[in-house]
């Protein structure tokens, strides 16, 4: 599922391209992908509008419209936000929605398993409306802090794993990321939140951080369906240290990397270097 660093990948890819450009026609393949509204009413506010710019909320991507509406897009597994300039090829039966932009090029959302949702809201409600209001803050966010990270970890008593991907904690952090975050802060996936040193949390929120910005900085991680809005994959796999690596040797000490179940998620670790 893409994570923070592809969603804010998409969003660098896409805005130079279509900030600015006016939807001329919308094409919805695909009726459940589009929400609240159904397909017509979907398409009489959608076209028309200009995009004024896009943003990201946690693992949303957020279309601003000229006509006080934003697009909330969520690529959930294996959902694709490309654009394709020219004349493109045709769509594929994976592709569920195309919007005309005024000029020349299309915005394509494909997604092979339909699990994604294109959300159509009133820029004035959208902090309040249930995708955004529960999100937890952006851990690359301005306010964002080691001393607030350390408030949030007090005030909560989970493993740490299943912690960083409750969305409600902080906003963005997804299986992958999750696992080479520990790793690299030398905490393991099992340990309670409020057990934390105030050295370890120090370098937990190094850790994330870090792993975030380098997987940003490296397009993000493409494993399997993931690619930008160019339809370029991310280099940021060539990099995990454990995440998908079990049986393998840990790359900082040797030791055999395990996996291990956490609330239907499975959290990959070094049971050496991790504590």
């Amino acid at each position: 599922m893409p994570e923070l660093p592809e969603v804010e990948t998409v969003r660098r890819t896409l805005e130079p391209k279509i900030t600015g450009r006016r939807i001329s026609s919308v094409q919805v393949m695909l009726p459940k992908l589009v929400r609240p509204l159904d397909v017509n009413a979907f398409q009489d506010t959608v076209e028309g509008s200009i995009i004024e710019g896009l943003s990201r909320r946690g693992k949303y991507l957020l279309v601003d419209l000229d006509k006080d509406f934003t697009i909330v897009i969520n690529l959930r597994m294996t959902g694709q936000l490309t654009f394709c300039p020219g004349n493109p090829e045709p769509v594929d039966a994976h592709t569920h929605m195309v919007m005309d932009l005024e000029g020349e090029g299309q915005l394509r959302f494909r997604d092979p398993r339909k699990f994604g949702t294109v959300h159509l809201v009133p820029t004035s409600e959208l902090e309040s409306t249930s995708e955004i209001a529960a999100l937890g803050p952006e851990p690359l966010g301005l306010g964002f802090s080691e001393q607030k990270l350390w408030k949030l970890l007090l005030s909560r008593k989970k493993k740490i794993k299943q912690l960083l991907l409750d969305q409600t904690f902080v906003a963005g952090i997804g299986n992958i990321y999750a696992d080479e975050i520990l790793f690299r802060a030398g905490i393991s996936p099992v340990r309670v939140s409020n057990t934390l040193s105030p050295e370890e949390v120090h370098d937990l929120y190094l850790a994330m951080v870090g792993v975030l910005s380098e997987a940003i900085i490296q397009r993000g991680t493409s494993i399997r369906d993931y690619v930008d809005g160019e339809g370029k994959a991310g280099t940021y796999q060539n990099m995990l240290q454990v995440y998908g690596r079990k049986g393998q040797d840990c790359l900082q000490c040797g030791c055999m990397l395990e996996t291990q179940k956490l609330g239907g998620r499975t959290a990959h670790y070094c049971p050496k270097c991790q504590k």
